[in-house]
């Protein structure tokens, strides 16, 4: 008996893992641009599934800017607050988790309108960071 579940469990770690279905099916890979109105929302989504909202923290909001290239990437230090500088630990903590999401999520570039992408231009982008999640402003 120990040897047929010694046998399973080998087996079972050397198969691949299943492929991962996408996150929302509102963001899976769609052929053509996405209409401009569609962007902000887009790129909300996306950055939302790489912050992890935090019901038990205190109360308050901060929004984040920053820009995003033709290619979609974000432009080297453009992540930034708007208004005063994150001034209590909560604030500064909640723009540092917000900052780590936009960075780690941008990895396969982030939505760009058409007339960006075709004309070299860059997007901004903000985005209303909160202890329910991540929404537009």
């Amino acid at each position: 008996m120990i040897n047929a579940v010694l046998f399973f469990l080998v087996v079972s770690m050397m198969a691949p893992p299943p492929p991962l279905p996408p996150a929302d099916p509102a963001d899976a890979v769609r052929m053509g641009p996405i209409p401009g109105a569609e962007i902000p929302a887009a790129t909300a989504r996306r950055v939302a599934r790489c912050y992890p909202p935090d019901p038990g923290a205190a109360a308050g909001m901060i929004l984040v800017a920053f820009a995003v290239d033709a290619g979609g990437q974000v432009v080297p230090g453009t992540v930034a607050t708007l208004g005063a500088a994150p001034a209590s630990d909560a604030a500064r903590a909640r723009f540092n988790a917000a900052r780590r999401a936009i960075l780690d999520c941008a990895r396969d570039g982030y939505p760009v309108a058409g007339s960006a992408s075709a004309g070299g231009a860059d997007s901004r982008v903000i985005l209303r960071f909160d202890a329910a999640g991540v929404s537009l402003p």
